[in-house]
């Protein structure tokens, strides 16, 4: 699972790369060939997101082929091309992306300020640094469905764990001895029946029984919310996601560079900033302040 979420920490390198070309293509189409009439909005955003594809396929291939066969993963082709299909998409989403949060912010300042937010928010309400059933309620019933990484590492967990046995370490079982005269599997083997979940280590021992709470994939998947069937599903939302991308570059260059609307953002981040600047000058007065003090209990020293 972990090998998965690693993928999940790329967009902040990509999206910072991809959004200052498209922010200074913007500046100029809309200072060039807008006011000039070369081409018009619809001319800009086909050529800006198109030329993105390319090289995002190729990027998800090298990533495939150096991440996929070194860390174990199924062998099989239904497998393996599942999951470089879902890494394709992982690339292209992350490249439209950034587009079209350059496409609405009003400035270069406040797209810095804003991409920390959604990083943080893709990244850690998926289910895997925290699971889904130990998120708090505020979280769980929208966020975590929001999230597009939940589908991403869904969608890989569904085609590769399915078939995984689980074998536990000594050290990862829970261990209970069992009433006197009775083997482990006498006494807890109705339970391990009834949870249908995980098995005993070892089940003809009398004391020190161990137990594996998993014994599958599939097991340690309904943990996550994770159901092996709904493998296409995750994949048809994530490419959803993809196209959402897309069609809001197109949106939003329309809407806000060429209509001038600007939906209160001007206003909101008009107030964030010069909240952050409030703040900022605070926060230098105080260090200001602490400096002098150390100056002068310098000074009275000598």
């Amino acid at each position: 699972m972990f090998t998965a979420f690693l993928i999940v920490l790329i967009p902040p390198t990509v999206v910072n790369a991809v959004v200052p070309k498209f922010y200074q293509n913007l500046a100029l189409w809309m200072a060039r060939e807008n006011p000039s009439r070369i081409y018009n909005w619809f001319a800009f955003c086909t050529a800006s997101v198109v030329t993105e594809i390319p090289i995002s396929i190729l990027s998800a291939l090298v990533y495939w082929l150096l991440w996929y066969y070194l860390t174990g993963l199924p062998r099989d082709s239904s497998t393996a091309g599942y999951t470089f299909l879902m890494t394709m998409l992982f690339f292209l989403f992350q490249a439209s992306w950034g587009q079209w949060i350059c496409a609405f912010a009003p400035s270069f300042t406040v797209i810095s300020n804003v991409l920390p937010f959604f990083f943080v928010m893709f990244s850690l309400f998926n289910g895997v640094v925290r699971p889904y059933s130990q998120l708090d309620v505020f979280w769980k019933y929208w966020m975590y469905y929001l999230n597009p990484s939940t589908y991403w590492i869904g969608g890989f967990m569904a085609a590769t764990l399915p078939t995984v046995q689980v074998q536990c370490a000594p050290q990862e079982a829970a261990y209970f001895d069992p009433p006197p005269g009775q083997s482990c599997s006498q006494f807890a083997g109705n339970f391990v029946t009834q949870a249908s979940r995980g098995y005993l280590l070892n089940p003809d021992a009398t004391t020190e029984c161990g137990y594996c709470p998993y014994r599958t994939g599939v097991e340690y998947m309904a943990t996550l919310n994770v159901v092996p069937s709904d493998k296409w599903k995750y994949a048809v939302i994530f490419l959803a996601f993809c196209i959402s991308n897309w069609a809001l570059v197109y949106f939003f260059i329309w809407t806000v560079r060429v209509k001038g609307w600007s939906f209160g953002f001007g206003y909101l981040f008009g107030g964030l900033g010069r909240g952050v600047e409030v703040v900022k000058g605070g926060v230098k007065k105080m260090a200001a302040g602490r400096q002098k003090g150390l100056a002068s209990e310098k000074m009275d020293q000598k």
